[in-house]
């Protein structure tokens, strides 16, 4: 089995990028990302201090259910386990038809990616961080298997201790901190989605727990974010400097999409796609170059007091091209 890991920080890019990667017929993947897998077998928070995996439990039922959802290529059955990790407890008809139809029916689809009118977030239970993705027919492990969470940060060799047999290589994916926050700093203000760890005292924590995470309780969203933004760097780096990985940047993707993309695939030693779309992908607005401007009085002394040296040593140095 071979795989490749997507590292990122959250609102890094890595929903986008690896839906464009999936676009190749050798590629495979889950739907969406394993944190459902991973609260299911109690490898996350409240179990763990923070999203830091030290001690892996329920390892082969956690790799079932991976390798479980890989290879489901009845979409019926696919619909049924993906509808219990987003609504545990709740019994759903059959789908026949139409499946955007089928979730107006059933009053759930304004929690889906995509839905152009979204539902406030109401639901305390589940697994799965909203929004919520659809199940995708499997494609089995005989392909490359891409994975990716931004939470993966904080988990060194998870897919090492997962599959002991597999070829496992990393991408690190990084975006500008300007560009990164205030897409974090929107998603914190969402009342739709990210919805990510419920903390007693507090209420919902947005996206990634990192292991720091107690100390900025109090801290106001903007410093949330820009610490989300550079401790996930921090433990990728940790993670993986000194191991074979391949860099991208995710400005790089947007701007020069088929050279950039025709340089992973090369270095993923597979063929590449003639064209790629760019499709809206887990997206809190709509896209536009430089949209962090509108917050760069509260964004850029909040980089340059956590994320500066960071931001200079992944080669961020000229404003004028953070998109």
């Amino acid at each position: 089995m071979k795989i490749v890991v997507i590292h990122s920080s959250s609102r890094g890019g890595s929903s986008l990028f690896k839906e464009m990667l999936m676009q190749s017929p050798d590629v495979s993947g889950l739907a969406g990302e394993e944190e459902p897998y991973l609260r299911l077998t109690g490898n996350c928070y409240p179990y763990n201090p923070s999203d830091e995996i030290d001690d892996l439990v329920q390892v082969d039922t956690l790799r079932k259910l991976i390798l479980d959802e890989l290879n489901e290529t009845d979409m019926q059955k696919a619909w049924k386990k993906r509808l219990r990790l987003q609504f545990p407890g709740r019994e759903f008809p059959d789908i026949f038809g139409n499946v955007d139809e089928w979730l107006e029916e059933q009053q759930i689809a304004g929690y889906y990616d995509g839905t152009k009118e979204r539902k406030d977030w109401d639901i305390r239970h589940k697994y799965e961080e909203p929004p919520y993705v659809k199940p995708i027919k499997g494609r089995g492990t005989d392909k490359l298997v891409i994975f990716k969470a931004p939470s993966n940060a904080y988990r060194p060799n998870l897919y090492e201790r997962l599959f002991p047999e597999a070829d496992v290589r990393y991408i690190w994916l990084t975006r500008n901190p300007c560009s990164s926050i205030n897409g974090l700093i929107d998603g914190w203000m969402s009342r739709h989605g990210f919805f990510s760890h419920f903390i007693d005292g507090f209420g919902w924590w947005k996206f990634d727990l990192f292991p720091e995470w107690r100390e900025y309780i109090e801290a106001d969203v903007p410093d949330k974010c820009a610490m989300q933004w550079l401790s996930a760097h921090q433990h990728i780096y940790e993670q993986i400097h000194d191991r074979p990985h391949y860099r991208v940047k995710f400005e790089d993707v947007i701007q020069d999409t088929n050279l950039t993309m025709f340089n992973v695939f090369y270095w993923l030693d597979l063929p590449a796609p003639k064209q790629f779309k760019k499709p809206m992908v887990m997206s809190t607005a709509k896209p536009r170059p430089h949209r962090w401007h509108d917050r760069a009085s509260v964004i850029v002394p909040i980089v340059d007091r956590f994320c500066r040296e960071m931001m200079i040593s992944l080669e961020y140095t000229d404003e004028r091209k953070f998109i």
